[in-house]
Order: structure tokens, then sequence, then C-alpha cells
């Protein structure tokens, strides 16, 4: 692993501090220095665009009135409709020629109504052309008057069409144009500050630039920038002789057609130029700064690295033990004086420390000494405490032995209590049960009792009615033998009806007599019943207060069997205090080995303090 020093560190620091921002302010002037050429460039190419732009335009209007001007003018109508081609040359010859002087004019042609050439006044003789298929005469035949570029058999011309009308009725067109010559272009030229070129679609055909001229009639290289040109989008590209060039579509005068392209060329040579002179002042400028960076960075660290290594080596002497050494003297009104005098205050109170220390040690190891005869005696105190502690948990041990067993036989009486308190429960259930058993029977017997006496009076009436019976028979049998003998009939049937009581008269009795032993045994039973009602009403007393004194006697068996349990449990928990306390004994007794451990090891601590103390040259 690398490892810097402070000087280093300090020096690295102090240059990345200033390297950096001086980097960034660097690269930031630079990348706006940038954006200004551009911003310059788009401008001036932008300039050269309108100027143009209105060049052309005002080009175009120029042609437009000229041609408005002259399409109306009744001689030249005259003679165009009289189809006398001589005399209207003869007439635009002086005309022409004017124009072209005072003008540029270069292209002056006459079409008539079906869109074939009349006549040209810049080339007399040359007439007849079918251009029918043209958009801009047909236009101009419709009535319409329309300017922009066009080419013709004489080259890309700057053209107006109007219509020629007589009587406002359109009888044939007017063209007038200016050609794309060298002259116009240098005129553009000196607008822009650049150069110009059109192409008539890829190839180009007119250049104010000396060093194209070669390539006249030749298809642009680059293919791609008029295929995106022919779809209506301006293309810049960047020449490899530092021109920036911007294509521009063509249109006819139609606006529906592209016909070519125009190139604006800027040289950017002079920016550039100062551009990548500035770049150079950047980095030049940067070296310098970068060079009076590390000087001074150098400077820097030295002048706080130097008290800094005076610090250092004062304290390596103390942490050597050596204490018999001058103040640290730092003359500086910085943290530096202030970092000396920390030192020179903790190298006072290190050898005052340490002149305290040496006399605390002798002092240690004296009471070390006592502390460890101390920590002996009760050691043997302990072990002693811990004996009899030993004999108690034995005593406890035993009683708790007991109080278990008794509580055993407290739970098993109280258990046999509930079960008895339970059985009395059933008992007096069971006699609850015949009690009202006894009562259902009484009342039984004393309604049969009821029965029993109006069966009795039946059997009264019975017995009265056969009395009265065997006396009609009687006197029926003394009437038959008082009659004749004609009444043997009458005889007979008082006979069988006496007949007939007396066997009634002998059932009624022995009905009485059986009546008479059910009555009688039937008070015997309500009798021997009551008695039985009277004993279960007794015995359910004694069963009630049976329940109740064994309720009683289980209560108590729970109260003895609790209180037994509550010895018990205070017991167990004596046996465990005294296991703690036991515990606490052998603790005690391992805290006081360890204090007598470290008690010795203290006195030998103490012994090695001052031999360690005794190295300090003070």
């Amino acid at each position: 692993m690398v490892r810097f020093s402070l000087k280093k560190k300090l020096f690295i620091l102090l240059s990345l501090i200033s390297i950096i921002p001086t980097l960034i302010i660097s690269t930031i002037l630079y990348k706006q220095s940038r954006q200004s050429f551009e911003q310059t460039i788009d401008s001036k190419l932008e300039q050269a665009v309108k100027v143009s732009n209105f060049y052309f335009n005002e080009k175009q209007k120029v042609a437009l009135s000229i041609a408005h001007n002259y399409a109306q003018q009744k001689n030249l109508i005259s003679a165009f409709k009289e189809k006398d081609r001589a005399l209207l040359d003869q007439k635009l010859k002086p005309i022409f020629k004017l124009l072209k002087k005072d003008k540029g004019l270069t292209v002056f042609e006459f079409g008539d109504e079906k869109g074939v050439v009349f006549t040209r006044a810049h080339h007399p003789g040359k007439f007849g052309d079918d251009k029918s298929d043209n958009n801009s005469i047909n236009l101009a035949l419709q009535g319409e008057e329309v300017k922009g570029f066009e080419f013709g058999k004489s080259g890309l011309a700057v053209r107006a069409f109007v219509p020629i009308k007589d009587n406002n009725q359109i009888i044939g067109t007017l063209q007038v144009g200016f050609n794309l010559n060298n002259h116009l272009l240098k005129n553009i030229n000196n607008l822009i500050s650049g150069d110009v070129a059109f192409y008539e679609r890829d190839k180009l055909i007119q250049s104010s630039r000396d060093s194209e001229q070669d390539r006249i009639g030749k298809s642009i290289e680059d293919k791609s920038i008029f295929n995106k040109v022919s779809s209506g989008e301006k293309v810049i590209s960047m020449a490899e002789d530092n021109r920036l060039e911007l294509y521009l579509p063509l249109f006819d005068p139609t606006v529906q057609k592209i016909q070519g392209m125009l190139r604006i060329s800027q040289d950017l040579t002079c920016i550039k130029g100062l551009e990548d002179k500035f770049f150079l002042i950047s980095i030049f400028s940067s070296l310098v700064i970068f060079t009076l960076v590390i000087l001074i960075s150098l400077l820097f660290s030295n002048k706080i690295t130097k008290p800094i290594l005076s610090a250092t080596n004062f304290a390596n002497k103390i942490s050597s033990g050596n204490l018999d050494i001058k103040l640290l003297d730092i003359k500086t009104q910085d943290e530096l004086n202030i970092l000396a005098s920390a030192l020179n205050k903790m190298y006072s109170n290190l050898k005052d420390t340490i002149i305290n220390i040496r006399k605390t040690s002798k002092e240690l190891f004296s009471h070390s000494e006592e502390l460890l005869s101390s920590a002996q005696k009760a050691n043997r105190t302990i072990t002693a405490n811990q004996n009899l502690m030993n004999n108690i948990t034995s005593i406890i041990q035993g009683i708790s032995e007991s109080m278990e067993e008794m509580a055993a036989f407290a739970q098993q009486s109280s258990n046999k209590t509930h079960l008895g308190n339970n059985n009395i429960n059933d008992t007096l259930k069971s006699i609850n049960k015949i009690s009202l058993v006894t009562k259902e029977t009484v009342k039984i017997i004393e309604d049969l009792d009821n029965d029993y006496q109006e069966i009795n009076q039946i059997v009264e009436l019975i017995t009265n009615i056969t009395k009265q019976t065997n006396l009609l028979a009687l006197n029926a049998n003394i009437e038959a033998n008082n009659s004749n003998n004609t009444s043997n009939g009458f005889k007979v049937i008082a006979d069988e009806i006496r007949a007939l009581s007396t066997e009634t008269n002998g059932a009624t009795e022995n009905i009485l007599t059986i009546i008479d032993k059910i009555e009688q045994k039937s008070t015997n039973a309500l009798t021997a019943i009551r008695e039985v009602e009277c004993k279960t009403k007794t015995s359910q007393k004694i069963a009630k207060e049976t329940g109740l004194l064994f309720t009683e006697i289980k209560n108590s068996s729970q109260e003895s069997s609790i209180q037994v349990q509550q010895t018990a449990s205070a017991t167990d928990n004596w046996r465990t205090y005294s296991k703690e306390i036991f515990n606490s004994y052998q603790d005690i007794e391992t805290i006081s080995e360890e204090l007598n451990s470290s008690s010795q090891e203290l006195k030998e601590i103490s012994h090695s303090l001052m031999d360690m103390v005794d190295e300090f040259k003070i």
C-alpha cells in the first residue's frame, strides 16, 4: 500500500483545489466560446439566406413589373394580335436592348393562346416551341401572374409570367426573366460575403466559386443531400475546406415542383482560426496557472509541514520515554502555534503525572499487600459460614419432607370427606324420593278409602233393594197361594224372584265381608305408610344434619390441607432461599478468591508500574 507524507498530501490537495476550478472555468469558457462561434456562424448563414431570398424576390418583383407593364402596351398587343412577327420583333428590339442594359434582363418571350412560343426578343428567329405542358404558362393562360425560378433553353432564370389580354380576353402570355449569369452571382457574393451555386436537380449548372468551374454539369457527390432537398428539407454540411454549405430547394413559379437546389456557402476559415487560437490560449493559460499552482503549493506545504515535523520529533522523544527535553518552539500565528502549545502542555502534564504515578505506585504496592492479607482472612470466615449453612439446609430438607407427607395425608382426608359428603347427598336425594313416593301412596290409599265408603253405600243400597225384592216375592207368593190354580205361573215367578233375592243378599253379604277385610288392610297399610313417612322425615333431617357435618369436616380438611401446603411451600421457599444463600456464599467465596488473586495481581502490577515509571528519564 502506497503511503503519502503530509507534505505530498497537502501538495496534491492544494494542486487539485486550484487546478480543478481552473479546468472547469476553462472548459466552460471554451464551450461558451464555441457556442458563441456556432451562434455567429448560424447568424451569418441565416443572414446570407435572408439576403439571397431578398435579392431573388426583388429580381422576381422587377421581372413581374416589367412583364405586367409591357403586356399592357397596345402597340405590342396589336402586332401580337395580328400575328405580325416581324413587326413585333421590330418593336421589341429597342425595348429589350434598353431593358438588358438598364435592368440586366436576359429573357423576353411572347407565347400564343396555345402555349406555343411566338417570338423571343433575346433570340429573334427562334420560335415555334410548344410549351403547353409548362405549368407557369398554363397558369398565365388562365389569367394568373406567377414568378419564380424556371429552367429554359437559355438556362435557369428568375422569371415572371403574365397573361396578354385584349378586351379582357387572353390572347397569349409574356415571359421575362434574368438568367443566373456570373454578374448576378457576383452581386450575390458581395451581399452575403460568401458564394452561391445553382443545381438543376443534382447537377451543378452555375457557381460563383472559381475552383468549381470545372465541375459545371456534373452531379453532386453526396446523393443524400439532393434526396433530402427534393423532399423539401434544408441541408447543412461542412466541407473539407472549412466551408459551411446550406442547400435550399428551388421551386418552380407554381411552388409545386422542386426543380433544383440553391447552395449558399460561408467561409469559416477566419472563425475556425479564432476558435483554434482561443483554444491554444486556453491551453497555455491553463499550463501557466498549473505551474504557478505547483510552485505556490510547494511553498505553502513546506511552510505547514516544517513545524509539523518539529512537533512530530518532539512527540517521538516523549513516546520513547525521554522527558528531559526542551519545550517545543514554533513561532507562528496560526493553528500550528496552538498545536505547539498543546504539545508543551501535554509534555508538562505528562512529566508531572509520571512523578505522581511513581509516588502512587509505591503506596499502591503497600496497600495491595494489606488487601491480600484481608482477603485471605475473609476467605476463611466465608468457608466457616458456608459449612454452617450446609447444616441448616439439611435440617430444612428434613422438615420439608415431613411437611410434604402431612400435606399428602391432609389431601387424602379431604378426598375421603368429599366422598362421604357426596354419599350423604346421594342418600338425602334417595330419602327425598322415598318421601315423595310415600306421600303419593298415602294419597292413593286415602282415595281408595273414599272409594270403599262409596262401595259400602252402593252395597247398602243393593241390600235394601234385595230386602224389598224378597218382601215383594213373599207377598207375591202369598197372593199366589190365595188364588186359584191359574196363578201357578205367577207363583213360580215369585219363587224365582225370591230365590234370586236370597242369592243377591248372600252375595252382598260376602261383598261386605270382603270390603271390610280390604278396608281393615287399607287402614293398616295407611298407618304403616304414615309411620314410614314420619320415619322418612326423621331420616331426611338426620341426613341433612350429617351432610352439614361432612361439609364442616370437608372445609376443615381443606383449610388444614391449605395450611399444610402453605407450611410446605414456606419450607420449600426457605430451602430455596438457603440454597440461594449457599450459592451466594459460594459466589462470595469465588469473589473472595478472585479478590485474593486480584490483590496478588495488583501487587505485581504496582511492582511492574514502579519498574515502568523508572524507565522514564526525568
